[in-house]
């Protein structure tokens, strides 16, 4: 039992890792694109 729970412990922990900064990662894009859609209209109306 500890010998599987060893192998299971940290492969669980990448997965969970791997997913919380790709969920980050794909939140910091949307942000910079929607930030650059803002400068382009501000561009425009100005």
């Amino acid at each position: 039992m500890s010998l599987s729970l060893g192998a299971i412990i940290p492969a669980f922990l990448a997965i969970l890792i791997g997913a919380l900064l790709s969920y980050v990662y794909k939140k910091n894009t949307k942000e910079v694109l929607y930030d650059e859609r803002m400068v382009k209209i501000s561009e425009k109306s100005s």
